[in-house]
C-alpha cells in the first residue's frame, strides 16, 4: 500500500482562505446601500439641521449605519441596513415625520444586486440573498435635490435611457446585476425599483479582458 501523500500545511492554509472567501461572497449584501433625500424646514437646508437627528436615523429597525453628515449637493443622507436588507421607503417615511424635527422623506433610493429576469413584457430584478422580487421601471424622478432651486436634479440622457438600454443588454432571460433608482410604490401599492443606473458584471469583466 502506497503511504499517504503529506500536504504542506500552506496548501490547507489556502483551502481554508477560499472556503471563507466564497461564504464571503455568498453573503453579499443585497442592498449595497440608500441614499435619503430629506425635505426639511431649516433656512440652509439638510446639511444644517441633520445632526441634531441623525442618531436617531439609527434606531430605525433595519438600519445599521447612516452617514455622518447630509450631502450638500444633493440634500440627501447616505444609510445602509442590517445585512443588506430591502427597506420599506413607507415605513422610513413615517419614521422620519413622527422624529418631530419638521423633516420628512421626498425620496429613497437604492443599490441592489440581483439577477435580472425578463416574464412576458416584464422585466424584474430578483434581490441576491433573499430572493424577493421588485419590478423595474424608468427612473421618473431623481431623489437627488437641489435646495437653491428647490426642485430634483435633472435627469441626464444616459438616466433617462438607462431601463431602455438594460431592456436591449438582456441577451439572455436571466442577467446578474447592480441597479441604483430610486425605490417607489406604484399605483397598485407594488415596491418597484426605477433604473437610474446599472451594472452588468459579466459585460464589465468581458470588457477587461
Amino acid at each position: 500500500m502506497k503511504p499517504c501523500l503529506r500536504l504542506p500545511r500552506s496548501v490547507f492554509a489556502c483551502v481554508a482562505l477560499l472556503a471563507l472567501a466564497g461564504s464571503t461572497l455568498r453573503l453579499e449584501a443585497e442592498v449595497r446601500s440608500y441614499a435619503l433625500g430629506v425635505g426639511v424646514n431649516c433656512p440652509y437646508g439638510l446639511p444644517e439641521c441633520y445632526y441634531a437627528w441623525r442618531e436617531q436615523m439609527l434606531r430605525l429597525e433595519g438600519v445599521a449605519w447612516v452617514s455622518e453628515e447630509a450631502d450638500f449637493a444633493t440634500e440627501t443622507l447616505a444609510l445602509r441596513s442590517r445585512e443588506g436588507r430591502l427597506l420599506d421607503p413607507q415605513v422610513v417615511a413615517k419614521y422620519i415625520s413622527e422624529l418631530g424635527v419638521g423633516a420628512r422623506l421626498r425620496g429613497m433610493e437604492a443599490t441592489v444586486v440581483g439577477t435580472v429576469e425578463k416574464r412576458d413584457d416584464k422585466f424584474l430584478l430578483r434581490v441576491s440573498g433573499s430572493g424577493e422580487v421588485l419590478p423595474l421601471g424608468s427612473c421618473e424622478t431623481k431623489v437627488q435635490y437641489r435646495f437653491e432651486t428647490k426642485k430634483p436634479h435633472p435627469r441626464t440622457t444616459q438616466e433617462r435611457r438607462a431601463f431602455r438600454a438594460l431592456q436591449k443588454e438582456m441577451s439572455s432571460p436571466q442577467r446578474a446585476a447592480v441597479i441604483t433608482g430610486p425605490l417607489v410604490r406604484d399605483k397598485k401599492g407594488v415596491l418597484t425599483l426605477q433604473v437610474r443606473t446599472y451594472e452588468l458584471p459579466e459585460a464589465k469583466q468581458a470588457r477587461a479582458q
